[in-house]
């Protein structure tokens, strides 16, 4: 499965893949990308995996 956020692709087989992918990726300091892995990487733990903030918060 992927998602597409701004033109950017990310791939996973399922949520924590993607976040997985969002968390490595390294953009060139595209600011709203910085946000969302900032974001994601704090929520995790309320929401128990990386994978559930990231669809929380998209």
């Amino acid at each position: 499965m992927h998602i597409v956020i701004r033109d950017h692709i990310l791939e996973g087989d399922n949520l924590d893949e993607l976040a997985a992918c969002l968390l490595r990726w390294m953009p060139p300091l595209v600011p709203w990308m910085l946000d969302l892995q900032k974001e994601v990487k704090e929520q995790a733990g309320e929401y128990g995996s990386e994978g559930k903030a990231l669809l929380a918060i998209v």
